[in-house]
């Protein structure tokens, strides 16, 4: 009786510390939020010195680095909870790595390191999970600059495969390596690299399970000659895939043609020749429903630019106005007092 006491009392602990981090997370996702559009609002003036521009490359990284770190937290708030889903879109998992492969170009040109991003073909269009393949390919390459020493190599593969349909995407480093003892249980929650005194098993763990949910695998070996290989394999063929599974439902009967790039660019053209005659023509109507003000006015001060915009600070007086203002968009926060999004939206929905 007392072991399954001191074991209840473990998991609650454990599930208070949780919920304090998963909370003290969102609370910080706010002012980072500012942070960055603070960032992109400047990143679009035509005359930043020159000298400022690499402090403001290292805030931007620094800031995607911090949000990346959180939303890592918050998934695994979800996976403890058995929450993990996909949200599917079409995306050109090559462009997209690439963008990944980007973000530690500063860290190897630091460590003088040999970093190399070796894909199979130059693009590459396929049904993934962005966040969710985000969080795994950072965690594998974040591991592999934190364990490879300067001067070390990195090598970060790309290929497709058509017969097996799937996309294998490795991480190879010349780092430290697993202990063969430790291999066995890489993946569980807490394993501990006690031969570097620093613990990679959440990490791995979290990402061992997004990969699950992807319908995929990953999978370690030993580098030749030192080091490690991480390969992660992702399902190419879209129909293995149930349809709660797509970011926008019918992504299976869409017709092929309705995916392609140029219906963007299109649209983007058409959003410019918008902004120019914006001013002279009726600006649509958006209601903002957010209950920090500092964000709701940065999301008012940005889009009146181009919008008529009307804000309210709670859900109950924003469910008022959304009733008396004929808004052609209602943006609304999640988490508020008295009344939350999602209540909002079902009572504006039924009502």
């Amino acid at each position: 009786n007392r072991l399954r006491n001191r074991i209840n009392v473990e998991k609650q602990l454990t599930e208070y510390k949780l919920v304090f981090f998963t909370n003290i997370s969102h609370e910080f996702r706010t002012p980072l939020t500012l942070i960055q559009g603070a960032l992109e609002k400047m990143y679009r003036m035509d005359d930043i010195p020159q000298a400022l521009l690499h402090p403001l490359k290292v805030m931007d990284k620094s800031t995607q680095r911090m949000l990346r770190l959180i939303n890592q937290l918050l998934e695994f708030r979800k996976m403890q909870n058995n929450k993990l889903a996909l949200s599917l879109q079409e995306t050109d998992v090559v462009a997209f790595l690439y963008e990944i492969y980007l973000s530690f170009s500063d860290v190897a040109e630091q460590k003088n390191m040999d970093f190399r991003f070796l894909p199979s073909v130059p693009s590459y269009k396929m049904f993934i999970d962005k966040g969710n393949l985000d969080k795994v390919v950072y965690n594998l390459l974040s591991n592999a600059f934190k364990y490879t020493p300067s001067g070390g190599t990195i090598l970060f593969s790309v290929n497709v495969d058509e017969v097996k349909k799937c996309l294998y995407i490795q991480v190879a480093d010349t780092g430290v390596g697993i202990p063969k003892e430790k291999q066995g249980e890489l993946f569980k929650r807490f394993m501990q690299s006690s031969f570097s005194g620093d613990s990679i098993g959440v990490g791995l763990h979290l990402s061992h399970e997004l990969v699950q949910v992807h319908k995929g695998t990953i999978e370690y070996k030993d580098n030749e000659g030192g080091g490690s290989v991480f390969t992660v394999c992702i399902p190419t063929d879209k129909t293995v895939y149930s349809e709660k599974d797509f970011l926008v439902p019918g992504n299976l009967l869409l017709e092929e043609a309705n995916m392609q790039t140029h219906h963007l660019q299109e649209l983007s053209e058409e959003c410019q020749e918008h902004e120019k005659t914006v001013t002279t023509s009726r600006k649509h109507k958006i209601l903002v429903i957010e209950d920090d003000n500092d964000i709701r006015g940065f999301l008012q001060e940005e889009l009146s630019a181009y919008f008529e915009v009307e804000v309210a600070a709670d859900g109950i007086s924003g469910f008022e106005k959304a009733c008396n203002y004929d808004a052609d968009l209602i943006i609304c926060d999640v988490l508020m007092p008295g009344m939350t999004g999602f209540e909002v939206t079902k009572k504006l929905k039924t009502e």
